[in-house]
């Protein structure tokens, strides 16, 4: 029986780890279905059409290559994945699709919907409808999933001797725990910053929290960083317990490869989220949309995908820190059961040291400075270390300071007490904390601590008109009260 085809044209489809996944699963099942246990992948992507119109701002004819590179290993992951061919020439790959044509009925259909399809591959609408139709029709998948389990992306030739490899290099007696979150506030890959959507992205500081309270109860767990080095900040990178494939020479391939033998999957919404569906493994998946559950043809919130297992879990909206934090506990617990671990072991002096491992191996481009090299990092010191920390600590004092504004009667002084717990380094050179209290003190009437922080906040800013008439308001109070 002759292998059907599969067609990925980077001019009608996305340039996305979680869709590509998707479509590999989607095309398996649709052979499966029709009886065929191969498929022949063929991929373009070509100068002159480079990607799609919503991508065409940051993927140009001059930088596409660098992009599939990066995401081309996905293609080997393809479950009846038999040849992939790359063609980065149109004419050679439409003679290719003509020829395939023939072998077959079915792979006829397949070649004409494509060269109907990519006649409006210049319609956005067009492109985003069938992202829908092609990529996120999990009716079909869950139907078929009553009917036989799916199939489940591939481990490429050759990967398997390396995952063996990185598991003795983590320890055998270890629990491993893949873990990747949206950070485009330090990767924007190139795209403009008006077009990144950063409430998409996950709370960052709290996954080091969770990362460092799970370390503290279980420390015999290891986390894998999964993805971009680029995205990652360092207070995470340099955490003992904390290992980083790409660091190692890992591909994609590989990562996805990983989240098939991993202990537990933690991930936010984002392309490994997409991959984690299809695994038999254990999952917490967090900052989906309620409004994806129709998509997924599933009951709004439901915690488990159509075909998910009990413990593999959605979470919706906004990430909270102690919902996760159980489910993630009592995945752990199960973990250290199963392995018949001690509780308490936990990284001896032999283990590998590996923040120094990414000290050698890693570079670091801050995004604001050089928003176009999102390949490499160039700096690793403790300065910049504390710099990306302030960079979300400050996100989350404008959000309280939007609250106080809101809603005058709230007390927030828990909030920025627990900040400076936190952060003790960074807080004193941050103004708005430092403004925020005085705030609050001003509105308890504690006219000499007000004081204290206001001077602090203009020793930090001193032409910030808004503190400097808090502070003429506070001296006054203050002058009163002698």
């Amino acid at each position: 029986m002759k292998p059907l085809i599969a067609i990925y044209d980077f001019a009608i489809r996305p340039y996305s780890v979680g869709d590509i996944c998707i479509w590999n699963i989607q095309t398996a099942a649709r052979a499966l279905e029709s009886g065929h246990y191969e498929v022949d992948v063929l991929v373009c992507a070509e100068p002159e059409n480079p990607s799609i119109p919503s991508q065409r701002s940051f993927i140009t004819h001059e930088n596409f290559q660098n992009n599939l590179l990066e995401l081309l290993p996905i293609f080997f992951c393809h479950p009846l994945c038999r040849h992939v061919h790359v063609f980065s020439e149109r004419k050679s790959f439409c003679d290719f699709l003509e020829k395939a044509a023939q072998s077959s009925e079915h792979n006829n259909s397949v070649v004409q919907r494509h060269f109907k399809l990519f006649t409006q591959h210049a319609s956005a609408d067009f492109v985003n409808n069938l992202m829908l139709e092609d990529f996120y029709d999990f009716r079909f998948l869950n139907e078929f999933y009553k009917k036989q389990s799916l199939p489940q992306l591939r481990i490429p030739r050759g990967v398997d001797k390396d995952l063996l490899s990185f598991r003795r290099f983590l320890g055998e007696d270890k629990i491993m725990v893949t873990m990747a979150f949206r950070n485009q506030r330090l990767d924007m890959n190139g795209r403009p910053p008006e077009e990144v959507d950063l409430s998409r992205d996950a709370d960052v500081l709290m996954w080091i929290d969770l990362v460092k309270t799970c370390t503290e109860r279980y420390p015999q767990t290891f986390f894998v960083l999964l993805g971009r080095i680029q995205d990652k900040p360092l207070a995470l990178l340099r955490l003992n317990n904390v290992v980083i494939p790409r660091v190692l020479g890992f591909t994609l391939a590989h990562e996805l490869s990983l989240l098939s033998t991993a202990d537990l999957i933690l991930s936010s919404n984002h392309g490994f989220a997409a991959a984690a569906f299809f695994t038999r493994q254990p999952y917490i998946l967090t900052k989906f949309r309620l409004r994806e559950c129709s998509m997924f043809d599933i009951l709004e919130g439901s915690p488990h995908m159509g075909f998910g297992a009990s413990d593999q879990t959605i979470l919706y909206e906004e990430e909270k820190f102690e919902v996760l934090l159980d489910l993630v506990f009592h995945q752990l617990e199960k973990c250290v059961k199963t392995k018949n671990l001690n509780s308490k072991s936990g990284i001896t002096p032999s283990d590998p040291i590996h923040p120094e491992l990414v000290e050698q191996n890693m570079l670091l481009v801050p995004p604001w400075i050089e928003p176009a090299g999102s390949t490499s990092r160039f700096y690793v010191t403790m300065r910049r270390e504390e710099e990306e920390l302030a960079y979300y600590l400050f996100s989350k004092l404008v959000a309280i300071h939007q609250r106080m504004t809101a809603d005058p009667d709230e007390n927030l002084q828990k909030e920025l007490d627990t900040i400076e717990e936190k952060y003790p380094q960074i807080v004193p050179r941050l103004s708005r904390f430092h403004f925020l209290r005085a705030v609050l003190f001003t509105r308890q009437q504690k006219w000499k601590e007000a004081f204290k922080e206001i001077q602090h906040e203009l020793l930090l800013n001193p032409s910030d008109q808004t503190a400097l008439s808090l502070r003429t308001h506070i001296w006054s109070e203050l002058n009163k009260a002698r």
